[in-house]
């Protein structure tokens, strides 16, 4: 057999071998911080500095990062009142305002390897409404609101006063709710009238408080700070087969009544997570998703179920029943993966 024959035979023998190869996917994995967090063992943690308009910004994400931190026992954390105690002390911070210096000397002081100081910029919601009639019998009451939230974070070295790793973060929260009066709220009620006095319908979502939801997005940038600092995410090439599918939402199963009115079958979506494959793809957070595939589900530890059989990257339909006059539509959405794998 010539050379030549034997050069197509191997090209098509590759080809073949390449096309049953499983695809591979560019994915990230969690794995130790960048910086040399084996030489850290005791950190303390101060109110971040707060540039927003948002009272007590700072002090807010410094315990909610603390508090996240303890949980992993992965640092052993100063109280906050012992640095206190040493500023006081010592005469540090006489002008008022705590230094990344003077933090240095305090943190060092009470045996700390690391300092974590940080700054917030941006801390704040608003909310507006509009008016849109729904029906004959109907009067819709629209109401957004937006939180945003960034804040950024240093780690210091106690011995040597230097920086170790920075990062930053800023989210966006929006929650969009709709509730109706079986009839326009006439004289001066307006909206606190409107709410007070309505009956709830399935395709109606109530609004959420403006303050909870500016809750999730200082959750939000706590978190992405938090797997910064204990982890970093690392680009690997992994099968599909080997990733969890996941639609990045959390889930809720309906009420009775709600499930009588939506024909026995739904699951509604509670929260839409950042980056989330689903919410890049449409699905919005308050649908009610009846079906995946046309595989109807009525608890939402069916769907999740129905969720895992599929493969990450899989292409599923799903149908879902909107808030509002939009009702039913079919979503096709490319599935995700679970981060922490």
């Amino acid at each position: 057999m010539s050379k030549r024959k034997l050069s197509f035979f191997a090209i098509i023998i590759t080809m073949i071998a390449q096309a049953c190869a499983p695809s591979l996917y560019n994915v990230y994995v969690h794995q130790p911080p960048s910086f040399k967090a084996d030489k850290i063992k005791r950190i303390a943690i101060l109110p971040f500095q707060n540039f927003s308009s948002y009272s007590g910004a700072g002090e807010l994400i410094a315990d909610q990062l603390t508090e996240r931190l303890a949980r992993t026992e992965q640092y052993e954390i100063i109280e906050r009142s012992n640095l206190e105690a040493i500023f006081a002390e010592q005469s540090l911070g006489q002008s008022g305002a705590i230094d990344e210096r003077t933090a240095v000397q305090a943190g060092k002081l009470k045996g700390a390897d690391a300092i974590i100081t940080g700054k917030v910029t941006v801390c704040s919601v608003n909310s507006f409404n509009s008016d849109g009639t729904v029906g004959d019998q109907y009067q819709a009451v629209k109401v957004t609101t937006n939180a945003v939230v960034t804040a950024s974070i240093r780690v210091l070295s106690t011995e040597t006063g230097t920086l170790l790793w920075s990062e930053n973060s800023s989210k966006t929260v929006t929650d969009q709710g709709q509730i109706s009066a079986q009839q326009k709220m006439a004289g001066t009620q307006g909206l606190a009238g409107a709410i007070t006095d309505l009956a709830l319908v399935l395709k109606d979502k109530k609004p959420r408080d403006p303050q909870l939801v500016l809750q999730d997005a200082v959750s939000e940038v706590v978190d992405d700070l938090f797997w910064d600092l204990v982890h970093r995410r690392t680009p690997v090439r992994i099968p599909a087969s080997q990733l969890t599918p996941a639609l990045g939402i959390n889930l809720q199963d309906l009420t009775p009544e709600q499930l009588q009115q939506s024909g026995g079958h739904g699951v509604l979506v509670a929260k839409i997570w950042p980056q989330s494959p689903a919410g890049e793809q449409g699905v919005r957070q308050g649908d009610v998703i009846l079906s995946i595939d046309d595989y109807a589900v009525n608890k939402a530890e069916a769907l999740i179920a129905a969720i895992r059989n599929k493969k990450a990257f899989q292409k599923v339909t799903l149908r879902i029943l909107r808030p509002g006059v939009n009702g039913l539509m079919e979503k096709k959405v490319k599935l995700g993966y679970l981060s922490e794998i």
